[in-house]
């Protein structure tokens, strides 16, 4: 019983606001808001196809009681999609089902074992890279261990102390001044144990800072692992072992230098508009990530493609068999590649989503 107008307006504003908020505004149940978007959901699901990357980024985010998937264009700084699950089955029907997957020449993961079969069952043509910087994070993982086990036998007032300092300790020593870097010796010094597992932190970060190449890197890691003390060793036993496991992808960073920083910051965005709409369904989380702005990175000359019918949309949220399916539309001619986050950042400081 709604007005063709009063339909699109919920469904652009229910993209971009909470279902509750347009509910109350417009006067309708909150149920009959989810069931309009969700109709609206499945029809820009066929409007949009981005472009499968060239390097294709991969990473997990721990939201709505479980691990997603996060699918990255790399190269681009673009959100591709988002899936339900990170397990392999689920990844690996995402990634056979991509156009012209076979241009996929990098695919930048975590040390994630499913990632990385299906890499390596499907995109046999693509280079793994690991990336660096949950690399360098397991190092500084061992150094709080050992933080952590000096902290457990000090007085109530020096365990504080510690801990406050530990965002020094964690730093690397290029970025400290003068007086911060004496209250570290002040610490190394009193505890040996720290000052060691200190110094083999900042070894490890300056192989990967380094411009070498993956058998320079080899050897200069053979090199700090020969080095460590006893007390180093059982701290870093955790790097020492997934980089045996890892190695090649690991060490492909130095041929292939790409991250997956945009994906991590990517994944801080999604933790914002999940958190400013709570109670969100994933199926919504992620519409709202890919759709609710349309503000994707493009190229081309688009071409103009019709909505269906207005009957023909207001049967499909209501749930009616009986309607007929939308009629084929033509293909644009403009490529998008996703959603780029700096358009989201934007979206998210302005308050608009």
């Amino acid at each position: 019983m709604m007005t063709r107008r009063l339909v699109a307006r919920v469904e652009r504003d229910g993209l971009q606001r909470t279902f509750s908020e347009v509910a109350r505004e417009i006067g309708v149940h909150e149920r009959t808001v989810r069931r309009i978007i969700a109709d609206h959901i499945r029809w820009l699901e066929g409007q949009h196809r981005f472009e499968t990357p060239r390097w294709l980024g991969l990473d997990e985010i721990h939201i709505i009681r479980r691990s997603r998937a996060v699918i990255a264009n790399v190269e681009e700084r673009c959100m591709v999609d988002m899936l339900p699950t990170r397990q392999k089955q689920a990844l690996g029907t995402y990634v056979q089902a991509m156009a012209n997957r076979d241009r996929i020449e990098l695919v930048c993961m975590d040390m994630w074992a499913p990632y990385r079969d299906v890499a390596r069952e499907l995109l046999p043509r693509a280079q793994v890279v690991v990336d660096k910087f949950h690399v360098v994070r397991m190092a500084t993982a061992a150094l709080e261990t050992v933080r952590k086990r000096i902290r457990s036998d000090l007085s109530t007032k020096r365990r504080l102390r510690l801990k406050d300092d530990r965002f020094l300790l964690l730093r690397r020593a290029r970025d400290l001044g003068p007086q911060q870097l004496d209250r570290i010796a002040t610490w190394t010094e009193e505890f040996p144990d720290l000052g060691a597992a200190w110094n083999a932190k900042e070894g490890f970060c300056d192989i990967w800072d380094a411009r070498l190449t993956p058998t320079q890197a080899k050897g200069r890691y053979a090199e700090w692992a020969s080095s460590l003390g006893p007390s180093a060793s059982d701290a870093f036993r955790p790097l020492l072992t997934a980089l045996r496991n890892w190695e090649a992808e690991a060490f492909a960073y130095f041929q292939h230098p790409v991250t997956n920083a945009y994906t991590e910051a990517l994944n801080g965005v999604i933790r914002v508009v999940n958190r400013v709409g709570r109670g969100y369904s994933f199926e919504v989380l992620r519409a709202k990530m890919l759709f609710a702005h349309g503000q994707h990175a493009k190229r081309g000359v688009p071409i103009i493609r019709e909505r269906p019918e207005f009957g023909e949309r207001v049967a499909g949220f209501l749930g009616s068999r009986d309607h007929s399916p939308h009629p084929p539309t033509r293909t644009p001619a403009v490529t998008e590649f996703g959603v780029p986050l700096s358009v989201l950042a934007d979206l998210i400081e302005r308050e608009v989503i």
